[in-house]
């Protein structure tokens, strides 16, 4: 290749390479020997290049210009580096850049700026070539816009490509806010960050939440005030919370005072309030309680043995009397007060007092002190009970025990010492010599008082022993105590009007036949009360069963007009071990 040719070469493309000496003198002001004087030093660079293989016809090749990480050829005026880092700031150029730095003898050096502090010398990287003239790059900016339309602002960018052809699109939110994809663009969304926290609609949160699966995870949730009713909404609004239902009907469920406290309760049911103040009293009741009788009505006073009076027995009957053992207290009171007007005398020792069941209340008064009508106050851990008058006298009218005749009738009337009288009362165990000693229906002792034990009219007070011997594996014999309105003895018939009832059960227990449930083994002790006001009999059993204290009422209506024998009635058994024993042990009309 001749030297005009390789001049040539170098030309423009836009330059007509059959371009004559005359006229490379006339256009671009230079002759053939003034480029032939420096034809050496271009072949030179020439050599350098192709070897790199970054030029061609001693121009860069377009094709290259990725590989290098080009994207803007940047002239500058400064003609050294280091002048024209001092003076950077005024020029725009970027990452990857060209900087084409010039001699005084009109050629350029080439730098490739590779980011970061612009004043720093070692972020621009030698290219190698030197005595480079704009004219030699010339298109080099077409080719790279014909790569990348590069954007003509300073930004935040991505690519976008349709076809063959690429564009920047700008990302340019408002700080602080995240990112949203609208399907064209990166916009800003309506979540803003701040701190660490993120707001919905608002730039300054206070808090972060956790959101999964329609779930709302945080440490707390701080409400406005807001009235408005939605299914199923919590709102908070005058200073009160509510939660709203199926249709939007608010319930209040935080009480700002008092007021508020009270509307729920007058909201609610009486039974309804009986149920939280029980659970409010540890499980115990706090029902509305009621006591429908005081046993006994009237209660004797011994003028004559003071001692019998230390311990009498009264027991209070009537509903919802299972208090708390904890919390609870029995009064007596004078008989003058009433439910706004109290007087107490004497608060009974929590010792002495049974709390039985929820229809009964046992305890023992020292009785010396009182004489007259009296109530009992009961307190239940929250309310309060007063009771009816009940009496203390020492001026009843007595029965005179020693004085009753008894008739004592036996099969085939043979006398047996098993089936005998005894103090104030009488015992029936089986003897051979009366019927035989084994288990049978027949009546075969029936013990009666003689005369009335109460005339008609009389209202009473009747207090029994009942002992049960070696009650065991025995069925269908009974044994009975209690009242007959007749004083027949001799046809073995059991004709008592109100009793108590005892069986064998063919197994190990014996059984109280007023209340089957009251099962028992070997030996048991019954005390039974009969109490008589007009024309109804209250009778009460007390017994001790399987270490826990028993009592079971049963009331009965009896004709009017009617004389009342005490007796009792007992058939054969299986054993000459069974049998019963029964004593009166306190009588007196009031």
């Amino acid at each position: 290749m001749s030297n005009l040719d390789i001049i040539k070469s170098l030309l423009p493309d836009n330059i007509n390479r059959e371009i004559s000496e005359e006229d490379l003198r006339d256009s671009f002001g230079f002759t053939y020997q003034d480029i032939n004087q420096r034809l050496t030093e271009v072949q030179a660079n020439l050599l350098y290049l192709t070897l790199a293989d970054f030029i061609i016809n001693g121009k860069i090749r377009a094709d290259k210009i990725e590989a290098l990480g080009l994207t803007e050829l940047i002239p500058v005026n400064e003609n050294s580096l280091n002048s024209f880092i001092q003076n950077n700031s005024a020029y725009q150029y970027q990452k990857n850049d060209i900087i084409a730095v010039p001699d005084l003898n009109g050629f350029n050096t080439l730098y490739i700026f590779k980011g970061g502090d612009k004043s720093v010398s070692a972020n621009y990287l030698a290219t190698g070539l030197t005595n480079i003239t704009i004219a030699m790059v010339q298109g080099l900016q077409s080719a790279l816009d014909s790569k990348l339309d590069k954007p003509s602002e300073s930004g935040s960018f991505f690519v976008t490509r349709t076809g063959n052809a690429s564009a920047y699109r700008l990302i340019n939110p408002a700080s602080n806010y995240l990112l949203f994809w609208n399907t064209s663009d990166f916009i800003s969304s309506e979540i803003y960050r701040n701190a660490g926290k993120y707001g919905i609609g608002t730039t300054v949160p206070s808090e972060m939440l956790h959101l999964n699966n329609g779930r709302l995870r945080t440490k707390a949730v701080v409400f406005e005030d807001n009235p408005e009713s939605l299914p199923y909404q919590i709102t908070h609004t005058n200073r009160r919370f509510f939660g709203a239902d199926l249709t939007g009907t608010p319930r209040m469920f935080m009480y700002r005072d008092f007021a508020d406290y009270k509307a729920l309760w007058e909201g609610l049911t009486d039974t309804q309030k009986s149920e939280i103040k029980t659970i409010a009293n540890g499980g115990w009741t706090t029902n509305t309680m009621s006591v429908t009788a005081v046993i006994p009505p009237v209660v004797e006073k011994d003028t004559v043995n003071l001692s019998n009076n230390d311990n009498v027995n009264i027991t209070l009957e009537g509903a919802n009397l299972n208090l708390n053992p904890a919390n609870f207290t029995v009064s007596i009171c004078t008989g003058a007060s009433t439910a706004g007007n109290v007087t107490i005398l004497e608060t009974i020792n929590n010792n002495k007092v049974t709390l039985l069941n929820a229809n009964y209340i046992n305890f023992f008064l020292n009785v010396n002190n009182y004489q007259g009508d009296y109530k009992i106050l009961l307190f239940n851990g929250v309310a309060t009970y007063l009771t009816d008058i009940f009496t203390i006298s020492s001026s009843v009218n007595r029965v005179d025990l020693t004085a009753i005749s008894w008739s004592n009738k036996t099969l085939n009337n043979v006398a047996s010492p098993n089936m005998a009288l005894i103090s104030n009362g009488f015992k029936s165990f089986p003897d051979s010599n009366v019927a035989p000693v084994a288990l049978s229906s027949q009546i075969i002792h029936k013990v009666k008082t003689v005369l009335p034990l109460f005339n008609a009219g009389d209202n009473f007070y009747l207090e029994i022993i009942v002992s049960i011997t070696n009650y065991l594996g025995a069925n269908s014999s009974f044994e009975a105590v209690g009242l007959s309105s007749t004083n027949v003895v001799n046809d073995l018939s059991n004709d008592l009007i109100v009793s108590s009832l005892y069986q064998f059960d063919g197994g190990s227990n014996g059984k109280f036949i007023d209340n089957p449930t009251f099962n028992y083994t070997g030996t048991q002790v019954f005390r039974i009360i009969f109490i008589k006001k007009g024309n109804v009999i209250i009778k009460r059993t007390y017994a001790r069963l399987n270490n826990a204290d028993i009592v079971y009422q049963v009331q009965s209506n009896i004709s009017p007009g009617l004389d009342l024998y005490f007796g009792g009635v007992v058939t054969s058994n299986d054993s000459t071990n069974k049998g019963l024993s029964s004593q009166i042990i306190k009588a007196y009309k009031f």
